[in-house]
Order: C-alpha cells, then sequence, then structure tokens
C-alpha cells in the first residue's frame, strides 16, 4: 500500500471531488502507477483530516471513471492503462443525473426495427448458424453487405477485402496486431478514441501524439513524429474527430497520405463518425487505398449494442489480419452479423441512420443555442461537441461543478495520449439522454460555469 498524501488546496468545490480530482491528477502523472495499491479510506481520511465517507466518495467517483478498481479483501488499486470512461447510466437519469460521457445514437426505435431484424433472420433458419462454427470475418453474404455499407465511404470496396468483427473496437484491435505489432509504435492526434489506447497499452504498442491545428493532424509533425519514434503506422479519425470533434479538409487528407506513403507507414482510418452522413468527405482510403485500413460500424449511426463492425484492408493483410481475428475471438456472433447484414440489405439501417442524423441534429441546435457566445467545436450531425477550456484546472473545476449538479461530461483527460499535457476541453456527447431537455439544461449550467468570474487569489506577502 502506497504511502500518498495530496495536496487538496490546488482544488476546488466539494473535498470529495477534489480529492477525485488529486488521485486522476496523480495517476495521469505517474505518481500513482498502475497497479498501485491505493491507501485505505480510514488511513487517508486521518492523514488529510477529512470524514471517511468523504474519501469513500471520492474513492467512488474514480472507480466510476475506471481509473481504481476495487478487490474484495485487497483494497483499491489504480488500473492497468488507459481506461475507457465509465458508460451512460440511464437509470441514474430517473435520480436526476444525466451522463453525456459516451458517444452513441439517440434512440430512434432501434428497438423495433432490431426486433423485426431478428425475426426476419430467425424466419430464414438464422437460428442454424449457431449449430457450426462461423467463418472467421463472416460469410460471403456479410462481407456483401458490409460493402453495401461502406461504399459511401470508399465506393471501391471488394468483398474479398473486408472482415467482420464484433464491432469497431476489434477492428481496432485487429488492425493494431496486423500492421503494428507489440513494441511497434503508433502516431495519432493528441487527444483520441481511449479505446485506442487502451488496446495498444495491452498489446504493448507504445502510442505517440503528433501536434494538431484547426484542420487535424499536422503534415510536419507527422514526418518528424515518423523520423523520431520510427513509427509503423498513424492513427486517425478524420470525419468528426473523438473527442475534439473537427473533421479534417480533404487538401489535409492528401498531405497526410503522401505524407504516410512517402515514409511507407500504414494508415489506420477510424470512419465509424462519418457512417452517420449522406455524403461523407472523401476517405483518406480513396487516396491511399494500398495503405490504409479502414474501420467502420453501426455503433455511432444506428445502434450501439449491435456489436458488428468491419475493416476494410488492402489485399495482401487481409490474410493476416483474418488470422489475428481468429487467434483474438475466432469469429464474431453469426446471429448479430446475420442481423446487421438483414438491416443494410433491407435498408433498415439506411432508415434508421437517417433518423438518428435528424436527432442529432436537432441537438445540436439545442446545444448551440444555450451556449450562446461560448465557443464550441462541433457540426450540425457530429454526435458529440467539444468545449474548449484555457486550461486543465479550469477544466477539472468546470467538469466537477457539473457533475455536483448532476451533469456528467467527458474530460480532455479521459483521450490524453501524453497524461501530462494535453489540451483542456469537455466532449458533450448529444446521443445517450431520451430527454432533448436535458442537454439544453448541461449546456446552460455549463454557460454560466464558464462566464462566471474567476475568484482572484490574494494574500500578503
Amino acid at each position: 500500500m502506497t504511502m500518498w498524501k495530496p495536496d487538496l488546496t490546488r482544488y476546488g468545490g466539494h473535498p470529495a471531488e477534489a480529492l477525485a480530482e488529486a488521485i486522476a491528477d496523480a495517476i495521469a502523472s505517474g505518481a500513482l502507477p498502475p497497479g498501485t495499491r491505493m491507501p485505505t479510506h480510514r488511513d487517508l481520511a486521518y492523514d488529510l483530516g477529512l470524514a471517511v465517507a468523504t474519501v469513500s466518495k471520492a474513492y467512488s467517483i474514480v472507480a466510476r471513471r475506471n481509473l481504481v478498481s476495487g478487490e474484495v479483501g485487497r483494497g483499491t488499486f489504480v488500473a492497468s492503462g488507459p481506461r475507457l470512461p465509465a458508460l451512460a447510466d440511464h437509470e441514474g437519469e430517473t435520480a436526476g443525473a444525466v451522463d453525456l460521457r459516451i458517444c452513441m445514437p439517440p434512440s430512434v426505435g432501434q428497438d423495433v426495427v432490431l426486433a423485426g431484424a431478428i425475426e426476419d433472420v430467425l424466419r430464414a433458419g438464422g437460428a442454424r448458424s449457431m449449430l457450426r462454427y462461423p467463418m472467421p470475418g463472416g460469410s460471403p453474404q456479410q462481407r456483401g453487405a458490409a460493402v453495401i455499407w461502406l461504399e459511401r465511404v470508399y465506393a471501391r470496396t471488394n468483398p474479398t477485402e473486408v472482415l467482420l468483427t464484433s464491432g469497431a473496437h476489434q477492428a481496432i484491435a485487429v488492425a493494431l496486431a496486423t500492421v503494428v505489432g507489440p513494441g511497434g509504435t503508433l502516431l495519432c492526434d493528441p487527444l483520441t478514441y481511449a479505446g485506442t489506447a487502451q488496446i495498444a497499452n495491452f498489446m504493448g504498442i507504445h502510442l505517440r501524439a503528433v501536434d494538431v491545428d484547426d484542420h487535424g493532424m499536422v503534415p510536419a509533425s507527422l514526418e518528424e513524429a515518423i523520423a523520431r519514434h520510427g513509427a509503423k503506422a498513424v492513427f486517425l479519425v478524420p470525419t468528426f474527430q473523438n473527442p475534439m470533434a473537427f473533421t479534417m479538409p480533404q487538401h489535409r487528407r492528401e498531405e497526410i497520405a503522401e505524407v504516410a506513403t512517402r515514409h511507407d507507414i500504414a494508415i489506420i482510418e477510424d470512419a465509424v463518425y462519418a457512417d452517420v452522413l449522406d455524403s461523407p468527405p472523401a476517405a483518406i482510403t480513396n487516396i491511399a487505398p494500398e495503405r490504409t485500413i479502414l474501420i467502420s460500424s453501426l455503433s455511432k449511426s444506428v445502434c450501439s449494442g449491435l456489436r458488428v463492425g468491419f475493416i476494410r484492408l488492402p489485399p495482401e493483410l487481409v490474410s493476416l489480419a483474418e488470422n489475428h481475428l481468429q487467434s483474438l475471438v475466432l469469429a464474431n456472433p453469426p446471429l448479430m452479423a446475420d442481423v446487421a447484414a438483414n438491416l443494410i440489405t433491407t435498408g433498415r439501417a439506411d432508415d434508421l441512420r437517417h433518423k438518428v442524423a435528424a436527432e442529432i441534429e436537432a441537438r445540436y441546435r439545442i446545444a448551440r443555442t444555450a451556449l450562446g457566445n461560448i465557443p464550441f467545436i462541433g457540426s450540425p450531425q457530429c454526435p458529440h461537441i467539444w468545449v474548449p477550456l484555457p486550461d486543465q484546472n479550469r477544466m477539472s473545476e468546470i467538469a466537477s461543478a457539473l457533475a455536483r449538479q448532476g451533469y456528467w461530461v467527458a474530460v480532455g483527460r479521459d483521450f490524453a495520449v501524453a497524461r501530462d499535457q494535453f489540451p483542456a476541453g469537455l466532449r458533450i456527447a448529444l446521443g445517450p439522454t431520451p430527454h432533448r431537455h436535458k442537454i439544453a439544461e448541461l449546456c446552460q449550467a455549463l454557460r454560466q460555469l464558464i462566464m462566471a468570474p474567476v475568484p482572484s487569489i490574494s494574500g500578503v506577502i
């Protein structure tokens, strides 16, 4: 058990939230490394002059953020590696809390449509597919449906270049195993999808951040990072970047592809957010298909719980990726793959996608009105918005103040590659709550907090 005593005077708000932020910062800085056994509630309460209940509440806050985990009879331990933000809890909303930390499509009747698709699959004998081991990467029919889904992003997709996975998260794992591997280096934005960091850490892959500007990753910085780190691949979310919500313009996509081609590194392009759009920007895959792995799924545009993803690879990588997929999970569940194929081929997926896009746009406009003159990054069909803040202390203060009012949002720290230095801001997911007015309430509360004067520090020297 570590002897750790934080200085809570650096943090504002309720003592429990201040302690939670201190724990988060210590984990991010490495002062509390992965696997560290935390002080007992009673010992830390005694050291800090707090009530035991206050420490218990702080531990609960960081546990919900997946920064620590409790083991019965052993204590509380720092989680190993970057963690995904805690999942939204709709039941908590009935008690007044609103959790907008996870990007997911808003509810537009997916349950009814899914029930119909499942009935179709079962009537067509789909249950028989579970009597035998499925084909790694999907059946020809399932891969054909994947091509239909991908053609808006990359029109030249060939079924032989596509594998099905259990969601885009698994597709990223397959891509990293295929083109990076243990001990290799992957380049990415300073803030990136937390799942990518989690997978890289698990696989022993080094993650390194590359500078970005308003248009996304800076080509000159990418070139410098390749030379410095000997990187094997770069990971990008060029459309509706997660979490910073910007979209990379066409000229920047071409510049990034040119750098990657000149240095012969792979590009992993996550297009899950582009799926919402009828006419998404041309994928980087269109520019450099020979070195780009394209990842897509139904999770951001149709339904998060239908864990079906698609990975398109250059032909020479398909066999290796299929081997990795088979080693990881053998194959994706056939019933879910059949349901996804039914949704796509019957047009139901597109119908839901259009409804999701319309609902996101309505929520975006509500957020824009409620924020008023507060600067933010987003667009009408991006399922999240990013609110930049001046520094990490202000970010923590505002996030804690929102939490006290019952509003949970993701903070820059949740997505940071370099845990001690990263762009400060809040990501607000527009989809999780079933109630539009909650978006307005949260954004109004955020606006008031940002516009409130910051107390000055005075004293006698």
